[in-house]
């Protein structure tokens, strides 16, 4: 990529420059930038040679863009457009005048959805996973820091079997019940 003003220079990363090519271009091209500096009749023209240099020196060396590209654009709104229809077809499966069929038909269409809505969820967490590990050697404070996050593994109490003073065997899942049986053991 070409540079051709300072607003483009704000793109990139000079963070993860390749600093020596860039230092080595400079020394090669026996640009005097002081005399240049000293020479010229104002301030402004002055910062414009030293801007005007450095853009050549970026175009001679590989500097990484600051952020990548979006490309996650088409599968969001794939992915938006599933929970829409998913939501609409709920919305229908609850009204009350469709037949056995139409709801069974409603049902497949409903269990499609949410296959692909998983699908997308898997491939995006996959995506972020390679991302990240690449990002092992270059910057490895990300990659354990998303690493760390996802470590813990949160699970949840489900329902409880309660047996009552009469027999009868209850599954409770509120959860004062739930720690009142927990009590009790």
């Amino acid at each position: 990529m070409k540079i051709q003003s300072p607003k483009e220079i704000s793109k990139f990363d000079f963070n993860k420059a390749n600093k020596l090519q860039m230092r080595a271009f400079l020394q090669s091209s026996n640009l005097n930038l002081n005399a240049k500096i000293t020479n010229a009749p104002s301030v402004a023209e002055a910062s414009q040679q030293l801007i005007n240099t450095l853009i050549e020196a970026a175009n001679h060396t590989k500097i990484p863009l600051k952020k990548p590209p979006k490309q996650l654009a088409s599968k969001n709104q794939a992915l938006k457009q599933l929970l829409r229809r998913r939501n609409q077809l709920h919305s229908t499966l609850r009204q009350q005048n469709q037949s056995d069929q139409e709801k069974m038909n409603i049902n497949i269409i409903l269990k499609n959805i949410s296959i692909q809505i998983s699908e997308i969820y898997q491939r995006e967490n996959l995506e972020t996973e390679t991302r990240y590990s690449s990002l092992i050697k270059t910057n490895p404070k990300v990659f354990y820091k998303y690493a760390n996050k996802n470590r813990k593994i949160k699970t949840k109490i489900g329902p409880l079997k309660h047996i009552s003073n009469d027999g009868q065997v209850n599954y409770e899942s509120g959860p004062k019940k739930m720690a009142e049986i927990l009590n009790l053991q």
